[in-house]
């Protein structure tokens, strides 16, 4: 073998070398705790969640109605991602749950990061009925069959239409002039509304 195939042989063994020792360099990303915070200004959130201050701080739980007539709940969260060396952030609205303590509420996670997209598809709207005259707040105005309204304190008016899902109780929900559900909202309690229009 002449000088220069040796060479050539040479350095290909070197960068095979080189090529198979920084493939065993492969680092698996390792991920820390999810931590729960408030979605800054220029975060744009879904147009059907529905945002809910916690108590005593200001942390946000948001929810929508789902297809099954359940409320879905979600918060935005951060958790540190280091490969290597190297240490970045995920950021997004994750699954969280929330309970009842002494001091008002505990917010946590309970998943990982949700595809809002797979959230959109999963946004439901009840079957509308008409109520019983009997169970209407005395503060709702009939619009038509099935449509009420009323003037709430900031002197905006409201919509409400009644209805429910399969296998669960028929309750008020947010409606349009049109005499429709608000996709993915949430039930509203007589008392919300009531406090609303000022009474």
């Amino acid at each position: 073998m002449n000088r220069g195939l040796r060479f050539l042989v040479a350095v290909m063994l070197v960068s095979f070398s080189m090529t198979a020792g920084c493939q065993s360099k492969v680092f698996e990303p390792v991920y820390g705790e999810w931590v729960i915070g408030e979605v800054s200004a220029n975060i744009e959130v879904p147009s059907f969640y529905e945002g809910m201050r916690m108590q005593g701080d200001d942390l946000f739980l948001y929810a929508f109605t789902d297809k099954s007539g359940e409320i879905v709940f979600r918060a935005y969260a951060e958790r540190e991602v280091k490969v290597g060396d190297a240490i970045s952030y995920e950021k997004g609205f994750i699954p969280a749950t929330f309970d009842l303590v002494e001091e008002g509420f505990s917010l946590r996670p309970d998943g990982e990061n949700v595809n809002i997209m797979n959230d959109l598809e999963n946004v439901g709207v009840a079957k509308i009925s008409i109520p019983d005259e009997s169970i209407v707040p005395y503060f709702y105005d009939k619009v038509q069959e099935g449509l009420y309204s009323f003037i709430d304190r900031n002197g905006e008016i409201q919509y409400r239409v009644y209805g429910g899902f399969p296998n669960q109780e028929e309750k008020f929900w947010r409606g349009n002039e049109q005499g429709e559900m608000i996709a993915g909202t949430l039930y509203v309690a007589e008392s919300d509304d009531l406090y609303l229009y000022g009474g």
